[in-house]
């Protein structure tokens, strides 16, 4: 017994031996996929910036500082959390949204007016006592609640000082704010609300100075949600372009915005002192939805220490904004620029005490699918989370340095470009996002078909490079020639546009040199040079003596190859028309390919529309920065070869012609085959004459003498000819029963046995 489980020892150790070895490979093996696949995982993005976690053991929030917002996506997916060297899963967290506001009506316990000053010019103060409801909430959910003041004064401009105090049980006063209330009208601005302490019950005394009349006005408490301490940041705007208006009534400031940062406002300071504007910001750019985000008044007035600065917006998505500032007569701002104001959000995750770090930018990662996005309304300020800080970045070794887009960066299927009417250069620079935005003039749409699905860009090789159009079209004018033709018994002129092609125009730009102008145009349209005009539209250009816009807009939208403008003079002098511009609304082309020289290529009747891989992934190549391509001049391109009329011609007549030969053999054939029918044996008739007795069957296969063979020949036909003559006549199916054996038959009992 104790020798079998001395064997058994033996056998264990030994294959205990046997598979140490493996084991130790595998987990080795096993640490070097990990590690390789965290080291792919780094190698996307080109910054790395450490995590100050103060030593924290468990969950921490990382706020990201504007330097991270800057360079990742706006939806954060290209930022990843790393703890002793492994990905970790994190959840995003941003400040709450405020519960919407509660208001209160406050009834006045006690009110009094005083005139004071001189007839001329009377002051009035009025004095009124209102109380605090009791149950008004002081916070809600663990957060603090802001408490408001509104006044509802009498329409028209008002400038009233106010000041609040509190009114104990003895009727002793404790000052709690003094402000000023305003309302000024061109453009509206003003300021009829004050911010108050929360006081559940309290009595306020109220006190307005002004000239007279008073105001009287109603007054109600609104409660909202306000963090203690929220996380904003503020992130100054590189200003790309400052120009004004054509009608010098507007500033226009293009800013950059970077892609991670999603302004909440635009706050702007200037050097000039008091003024009022009222300002529209536009979102556009690369993934630009096009359309206004916010239009509100700023104002300065220093000597009475009031200003708002600050201008909400809705989410842009484009990577630029138009900022329109409305000055009106005034002069420009001096020194103006843009702050974007920005919720800060912050990274919670687990430390497992270990120092972390923070991987970001890029744009190439996808955002991750973490289970923790189900604890993240646990995650409030209040929560039991230790706050760490992203120290300042640098590069990432690991980074594979590449153009972002360099998986879509592949040439397409070859096109045959010599069905392209029309060809411009295009030079693509180095990029490092690997997009590139072509733009578009009207003249170059104008060659293209309607919808533009004819365009393709290609190489030397003529191979396809996909493309994708972006999501909003922006208007750009071309100044077109214009011919007037005077129309004296119509009290009229006729101003013919000549187009660069078929174009859809949404508007006609005209400079005129008359200061007052109120005419009827009628727009008259035709889809072809010689085709029949067609009325578009009718309407009136108006210019009067405030009227700053030195060009007359008219209206057209409507797809033309030709354009006349029919002004009704009546009995003043023709227009004077300086130049004229059409308005086209045009896409800009993006396309992804690497450095080097292409061809765009339009004009192209016959070709389907493009279909791209590219296509679907829209949302990824938008949110990128494009650089612009280099264009050269529109040309035709010298190897077009038109669809020929004459070629076409042959080939239908060809085919013409195989279709009647083809018809033709089938008709013969179809004969043939009835004819053949036709001729067949006809069946044998019954009757004593005609049927041979059983002895005669050997005489008549005996073969006939020679010297009757030419009596028995010239029988044969005289009956084949009688037959036929029998069937020609009227009664040719009654003579159809008579055997044609009958008339052979005494010739047939002549012969020899």
């Amino acid at each position: 017994m104790k020798r079998f489980f001395d064997d058994g020892r033996r056998v264990t150790s030994r294959a205990l031996a046997c598979l140490a070895v493996p084991l130790c490979l595998a987990l080795v093996v096993s640490g070097v996929v990990a590690q390789a696949s965290e080291d792919d995982l780094r190698a996307l993005f080109p910054k790395v910036a450490d995590i100050d976690t103060q030593g924290a053991d468990g969950l921490v929030r990382a706020p990201l500082p504007a330097e991270v917002l800057a360079a990742v996506r706006a939806d954060l997916a290209d930022v990843r959390v790393f703890v002793a060297g492994r990905s970790v899963e994190f959840v995003i967290e941003a400040d709450p949204p405020r519960t919407p506001s509660t208001t209160w009506p406050l009834a006045p316990l006690d009110v009094r007016e005083q005139v004071m000053g001189d007839r001329a010019q009377p002051q009035v103060v009025e004095t009124w006592d209102v109380q605090l409801p009791g149950d008004a909430p002081v916070t809600t959910d663990d957060e603090p609640l802001a408490w408001r003041l509104a006044f509802g004064m009498a329409p028209g401009e008002l400038v009233r000082e106010l000041s609040i105090h509190r009114v104990d049980e003895a009727g002793a006063e404790s000052p709690l704010a003094d402000t000023t209330l305003f309302r000024m009208q061109g453009p509206l601005r003003e300021k009829l609300s004050v911010r108050v302490e929360p006081l559940p019950g309290a009595r306020l005394r109220l006190r307005l100075r002004g000239p007279a009349p008073a105001q009287r006005p109603t007054v109600t408490l609104h409660t909202e949600s306000s963090p203690t301490n929220p996380r904003e940041l503020s992130v100054p705007l590189e200003v790309l372009a400052s120009e004004r208006s054509a009608d010098q009534q507007e500033t226009v400031l293009t800013v950059q915005r970077p892609r991670g940062v999603v302004p909440d406002a635009l706050v702007f300071a200037t050097s000039s002192g008091a003024f009022h504007r009222e300002v529209v910001v536009e979102d556009t750019g690369v993934g630009a939805r096009g359309a206004e985000i916010g239009r509100a008044v700023v104002y300065n007035i220093p000597s009475w220490h009031e200003a708002l600065l600050s201008l909400p917006i809705s989410a842009a998505t484009g990577d630029q904004l138009r900022v329109r500032v409305l000055d009106g007569d005034a002069p420009p701002l001096s020194e103006l620029r843009v702050t974007a104001r920005v919720r800060q959000p912050a990274l919670v995750f687990e430390t497992y005490g270990s120092q972390a770090q923070l991987y970001f930018g890029g744009a190439r990662a996808t955002r991750p699918a973490y289970g923790l996005r189900e604890l993240q309304g646990r995650f409030t300020p209040g929560a039991a989370v230790s706050e760490a800080r992203v120290r300042p970045a640098t590069d990432n070794t690991r980074f594979h340095a590449g153009p972002v887009l360099a998986f879509a960066m592949r040439p397409g299927a070859p096109v045959d470009t010599a069905g392209f009417s029309h060809t411009r250069a295009v030079h693509v620079p180095e990029t490092p996002e690997g997009l590139v935005r072509v733009p578009l003039d009207v003249e170059t749409l104008a060659q293209a078909r309607t919808g533009a699905d004819d365009v393709r860009v290609v190489d030397r090789e003529g191979r396809q490079w996909p493309y994708l159009w972006g999501d909003e079209p922006e208007p750009r004018a071309m100044e077109v020639t214009l011919t007037a033709t005077p129309r004296p018994a119509e009290r009229a002129t006729t101003f013919r546009l000549e187009l660069p092609g078929v174009v859809r125009v949404e508007e006609v730009l005209l400079d005129v040199e008359a200061a007052l102008v109120s005419r009827r145009v009628e727009v008259w349209g035709s889809d072809s040079l010689e085709g029949e005009p067609y009325l578009l539209e009718t309407s009136t250009i108006e210019r009067g003596p405030s009227t700053r816009d030195p060009q007359l807009r008219v209206s057209v939208g409507a797809t033309v190859r030709a354009l006349e403008l029919r002004v009704r003079d009546g009995d003043e002098q023709p227009l004077s028309v300086q130049r004229a511009s059409v308005v086209v609304q045009v896409r800009d082309l993006f396309m992804a390919a690497p450095a080097g020289d292409y061809q765009l290529l339009v004009g192209n009747a016959l070709i389907d529309s493009p279909s791209y891989d590219l296509e679907s992934a829209r949302e990824l190549v938008l949110s990128l920065r494009a650089a612009s391509a280099e264009l050269g001049p529109l040309e035709a391109n010298p190897g077009y070869a038109p669809p020929s009329p004459s070629r076409d011609a042959v080939t239908e007549t060809a085919l013409l012609v195989v279709l009647v030969v083809v018809v033709l053999l089938l008709g013969a054939l179809t004969f043939r085959l009835v004819r053949s029918d036709g001729d067949g044996p006809a069946p044998a008739s019954s009757g004593a004459v005609n049927d041979p007795a059983p002895g005669d069957a050997g005489d008549r296969h005996d073969p006939a003498p020679a010297g009757d063979a030419g009596d028995t020949q010239r029988t044969e036909e005289h009956v084949a000819s009688e037959g036929a003559s029998e069937t020609s006549e009227p009664d040719a199916e009654a003579r159809e029963s008579r055997p044609v054996v009958d008339a052979v038959a005494p010739e047939r009992d002549k012969l020899p046995e």
